[in-house]
């Protein structure tokens, strides 16, 4: 212990070792201890004993702390460290664990999540950007075609919402991958499902599919979302159309012999 203060005298403001105190967590004279924050919003401790045993806890919260701009959970985090510090300089070392799993489980889910909510909103952003565009483009004459297109892409676009959602429990949201990531993933899967209603919309129209439905716009709309909806719909359409072409081939031939 410094000689010079005693820890019940360490107050906010007041320098002890090189560091500005910030905030005293605990101290405890006669473990000769002092867990406290300093002007960088670290936590610092002093002790004789040695954290060898949670340091890669402690490490682990330290990067979770790393990874959130939000203050007050920083201060969260800074505060079950300090406690998890007391608990196991006190010697209870299995309260100290618990409190840092604790700890770091509970920020991995607040970023999970936060991932979670970038990955829906992204496709949602621009669904509900399509939503207008088509708004718009309703007003204007002469675009019956084109507005056609664009609300099979808007049905597709609302049928890989409902996957995305459906499917939202089965995806590995990563701690550690970056935010840009998911973002990559859900523009891939929206451009995937607008991209499969427009193909489904023409194999109706050149008669390959539901030909004799392609005059009804709800059967198309509703083709258009079951694309965007079903990753596996648009392969099975061409492995059907291709089945049927090998078919009519292999008659033909037999039809020549």
């Amino acid at each position: 212990m410094d000689k010079e203060k005693r820890f019940d005298n360490i107050k906010p403001g007041s320098e002890f070792k090189g560091h500005i105190i910030k905030k005293v967590y605990f101290f405890d004279a006669n473990k000769n201890y002092i867990i406290f924050e300093n002007e960088n919003n670290d936590v610092i401790y002093y002790a004789e004993r040695q954290l060898t045993d949670i340091s890669m806890l402690l490490g682990q919260c330290n990067l979770m702390r790393e990874m959130t701009n939000d203050e007050k959970f920083r201060e969260w985090i800074n505060t079950q460290k300090a406690c998890a510090l007391s608990e196991f300089l006190c010697g209870n070392d299995e309260k100290s664990v618990e409190v840092l799993e604790t700890c770091i489980k509970t920020a991995e889910n607040r970023e999970k999540a936060k991932k979670k909510m970038v990955y829906i909103g992204t496709y949602l952003t621009v669904v509900v950007s399509l939503l207008l565009f088509m708004a718009l483009l309703s007003a204007c004459p002469h675009q019956e075609n084109f507005m056609r297109c664009v609300s099979v892409i808007v049905f597709g676009a609302f049928g890989g919402f409902i996957s995305l959602n459906t499917r939202l429990e089965k995806i590995d949201f990563n701690v550690y991958e970056g935010m840009g990531s998911y973002i990559l993933v859900s523009v891939y899967k929206l451009a995937f499902a607008c991209i499969s209603s427009i193909v489904v919309y023409y194999l109706i129209e050149s008669d390959m599919i539901l030909s004799a439905m392609k005059d009804s716009k709800g059967i198309i709309y509703v083709a258009a979302t079951l694309a965007g909806f079903s990753e596996s719909l648009l392969p099975n359409i061409f492995s059907g159309i291709e089945k049927d072409i090998i078919d009519k081939k292999e008659q033909k031939v037999i039809g020549t012999i």
